[in-house]
């Protein structure tokens, strides 16, 4: 833990109600805090051999939770690099849902969507925004994923996105993912709905028992109000 060092040279005083004069410790200025919250997770390289995502049309929920109610004006997706077989256009819409039980439950902000193709180089695609998030809240951050060609989508033509590896305990012994429930098994660092059949509208409600649960995905990436 870093230390904290008080600069005693500038010390104003004053007198308080019963005429004792003390000094008045001036504010700490500290440094910079980070600006960019992440679903919790370890941050991969490769997943399907790269950092490649599931291609098919889906739309997948993550869990976050802030210690401090903050506003935050950006959130996007993280292209990584230049994915050349890439020959149509990602297009992911991200929103922010409440939590019902454990589960997705309505739709709090619909915040748009980015399109990534082959030009795409790497860089974060980020949208401007405004939300409040209230501390100690569970909610669900969603990403809905379409292409403009969703007859054939091979594993080896995605952008490659940051992404996360997580195993979250809310998605444990669910049946998520898992032929039967298993206690200790890994099961995902998020839950998934609509696959192979989502048209790119986020639901006004998640259907709230979605039927797969991934370990590895692309990470959305949150920034803080200065």
């Amino acid at each position: 833990m870093p230390f904290l060092y008080l600069d005693t040279s500038n010390l104003a005083t004053t007198t308080v109600a019963d005429s004792t004069t003390v000094q008045k410790i001036p504010p700490l200025t500290l440094g910079g805090q980070p600006r960019f919250l992440t679903p919790w997770g370890n941050r991969i390289t490769t997943y399907f051999t790269t950092t490649q995502h599931v291609p098919y049309d889906h739309i997948a929920y993550y869990p976050i939770q802030v210690d401090t109610t903050s506003t935050y004006d950006r959130i996007g997706v993280g292209v990584t690099s230049i994915n050349a077989s890439l020959t149509r256009t990602f297009t992911y819409d991200i929103g922010l849902y409440s939590n019902n039980s454990g589960y997705p439950g309505n739709l709090i902000t619909d915040f748009g969507s980015v399109n990534v193709t082959s030009a795409t180089a790497s860089s974060n695609q980020l949208i401007t925004i405004s939300q409040v998030l209230t501390a100690n809240t569970i909610y669900w951050l969603a990403l809905g994923v379409t292409t403009d060609d969703p007859t054939t989508q091979p594993y080896t033509y995605t952008p490659y996105l940051a992404s996360l590896l997580g195993d979250f305990k809310n998605m444990k012994g669910s049946n998520i993912g898992q032929s039967s429930p298993v206690s200790t098994a890994p099961a995902g660092l998020v839950f998934v709905e609509q696959f192979g059949s989502y048209t790119g509208s986020l639901p006004a409600s998640s259907a709230g028992t979605p039927s797969l649960g991934l370990s590895g995905y692309p990470l959305i990436s949150l920034r803080r109000s200065a």
